[in-house]
């Protein structure tokens, strides 16, 4: 019989994706050792101790501008031009917006702080910018669910900033004193008091074992309180 003849016929094969990745460009390749400027060290850290010392004592209040004052006062018209806490009121409603006024658009600049008004203003101060979430049911028997305060009374009490009283009651809408105002600022931005004895108290009317005297003591040392003319703390 005849040969049969078969044609094969081969396809040329695809070529393969070059993944080799190309060279990085000389301007944008990582420096040696050798090569980085020598100017390149973090400003940061050539600060020395001394210097960061300093700046920590430097007051936020201090900082406090005369066109800071006056977005205040736009803001407040209510409050006097020469008020002597200005430059801390306009820090926590302008720089740092802890208080944001009343409905009727005031701030009640020479109004007491009830005890529910002192839990927010702690919390937003020093534990978070935004208010906790509510818990399902309440600590105090006299914070209900729906009162405005009832998130930060909780999340303070959940921290141990706040106790309340021996009845189970917070007392949410009587004035905070002194004292109490001390303590719960100084608990909840975590202020490690040192408790001596022997220090010399120079307030007239503080006993010297109550439970508010450490922290009296604290804030007049570090500046935060100086007491009245009278040589009273009140």
């Amino acid at each position: 019989s005849e040969a049969a003849i078969v044609t094969i016929t081969v396809a040329q094969p695809q070529p393969i994706l070059d993944v080799t990745p190309e060279p990085m460009p000389e301007s944008i390749a990582e420096a040696t050792p050798e090569e980085q400027p020598e100017n390149s060290a973090i400003p940061e850290l050539e600060q020395s101790a001394e210097s960061e010392e300093e700046q920590s004592k430097e007051s936020f209040i201090e900082q406090i501008s005369e066109s800071d004052i006056a977005a205040l006062l736009n803001k407040f018209p209510e409050i006097p031009e020469n008020h002597w806490s200005a430059k801390a009121m306009t820090y926590l409603t302008i720089k740092k917006p802890i208080l944001s006024g009343y409905e009727d658009g005031t701030i009640k600049i020479d109004k007491l702080i009830s005890r529910g008004e002192i839990a927010k203003i702690a919390w937003l101060a020093f534990i978070a910018e935004a208010a906790p979430m509510p818990p399902e049911t309440s600590t105090f028997k006299d914070v209900e669910q729906n009162d405005w305060f009832f998130q930060y009374v909780e999340g303070l009490k959940e921290k141990n900033v706040i106790g309340g009283y021996e009845d189970g009651t917070f007392k949410p809408f009587n004035n905070v004193n002194r004292a109490e105002a001390l303590k719960i600022l100084l608990k909840a931005a975590g202020v490690a008091l040192d408790e001596n004895k022997d220090e010399e108290i120079s307030f007239s009317d503080i006993e010297k074992d109550a439970w508010y005297t450490k922290f009296i003591l604290w804030a007049n040392k570090n500046s935060i309180v100086q007491g009245y003319e009278d040589g009273t703390f009140r």
